[in-house]
């Protein structure tokens, strides 16, 4: 219509042409885009798949590099993709023939827009800034076992602004980058646990109680299904605390990453049914136990 009405103008007929062909001009640069965008997410993709895949890397952090890669990768095509949007935006507001012709004022006042935009979203603007920081920090990756504030859970994806993670009663919490200032990652290249057994404070033979907890963490350390898994054999701490009940004593598990709270289940379980026929009285009967 606005082409309609300039060709009816006197000496007008460029700018009705130019409006007439707006529509196809706008068509091709989006295909252009479009084309431009594929081959850069090919591109962060074959970069990606070199750095994971390098031969340097030692073998304990190819797990850890192939983690990055998922998270690096989803990250980088997404801002690809931001990137195109808005240089097609730009692009295509820059065509417009009212708009091409803008003074030096009016130019400066759409900076002073852009300004207060800025100011309006500076919220996003910083978790943008802070999930950027984050994956470039290796302080997660998709995959692992974090706690962050006071929520912990899977990552299951790191976007530009925000963390989403799955809890274990399946629940997903979404965390703005902005908030993850303090991070406790629990698997990172490897992970541990604390094993901890209650004994009763009337024990005597506390010695011996030990030496049983001792052989059975070198009994599950030379066990071949857990073995695979550990990358230290199983440590005792020894008598950590006393309450008015109970002997508090601690042993550690340092498994492959994800691998410690299988393994502390298992090694809590072994140590209870070992304990349980380990006399607790001199004179009581073998197997009446704790």
């Amino acid at each position: 219509m606005g082409a309609v009405l300039l060709l009816a103008w006197p000496g007008q007929i460029p700018a009705a042409i130019d409006v007439l062909l707006q529509p196809l001009v706008v068509l091709m640069k989006a295909l252009l885009l479009l084309a431009l965008a594929a081959v850069l997410r090919g591109l962060v993709g074959l970069l990606l798949t070199q750095w994971a895949s390098h031969p340097a890397v030692r073998s304990d952090h190819r797990a850890r590099r192939r983690q990055r890669y998922l998270s690096l990768l989803r990250v980088l095509r997404r801002l690809v993709n931001l990137a195109c949007l808005l240089l097609f935006a730009l692009w295509t507001v820059r065509g417009i023939p009212v708009l091409r012709d803008l003074s030096t004022n009016a130019v400066l006042a759409s900076g002073a827009v852009l300004g207060a935009l800025a100011l309006v979203f500076q919220g996003l603007l910083r978790d943008f800034v802070a999930g950027l920081v984050l994956l470039l920090d290796d302080r997660y990756a998709i995959g692992d076992w974090v706690e962050i504030t006071g929520r912990s859970g899977e990552v299951m994806d790191v976007g530009v602004l925000s963390t989403e993670l799955r809890c274990a009663d399946q629940r997903v919490v979404v965390v703005p980058n902005s908030h993850c200032e303090q991070v406790v990652n629990h698997t990172k290249l490897r992970s541990g646990a604390e094993v901890t057994l209650l004994l009763p404070r009337s024990l005597t033979d506390l010695g011996g109680a030990m030496a049983v907890i001792a052989e059975e963490l070198a009994a599950f350390g030379s066990d071949a299904h857990w073995a695979a898994r550990l990358l230290e054999p199983p440590r005792l701490l020894g008598l950590e605390a006393m309450t008015e009940d109970d002997l508090q004593v601690k042993a550690l598990l340092i498994t492959q990453a994800g691998q410690q709270g299988e393994a502390r289940r298992a090694l809590l379980g072994r140590l209870v049914e070992r304990l349980q026929g380990w006399p607790q009285q001199p004179g009581e009967p073998p197997g009446s136990g704790f």
